[in-house]
């Protein structure tokens, strides 16, 4: 293993556990993790805080399947990371409308 790696998957394993344990506590109805204006029109905070920790699982889930992939193709390592973070980015958006009327709103 190179240093590259090596300094890779540390990163990688730290944002993923940090994204998977915000997911989990929003998932399980801890919302006051999300920013006050973010929610300020969720009237649903159930069904609000079970679709934003999911989506923050899928952010923690993509670096580990970037880890994964690394020795197999760096290129396509990078390509599925980034592939999931803009999913679950215009998957969060799509939440926040519905939700809260807008992402700022």
């Amino acid at each position: 293993m190179d240093a590259s790696f090596l300094i890779y998957l540390s990163v990688m394993l730290f944002s993923s556990f940090l994204c998977l344990m915000l997911g989990y506590f929003i998932y399980n109805g801890k919302t006051d993790l999300i920013h006050d204006y973010h929610q300020k029109n969720v009237t649903d905070f159930k069904g609000y805080g079970q679709k934003m920790g999911f989506a923050m699982i899928l952010i923690g889930i993509a670096p580990l399947v970037s880890v994964l992939l690394w020795p197999v193709d760096v290129i396509l390592s990078v390509a599925v990371l980034i592939i999931i973070l803009i999913a679950a980015v215009v998957w969060i958006y799509f939440i926040q409308k519905k939700y809260n009327g807008g992402v700022f709103s």
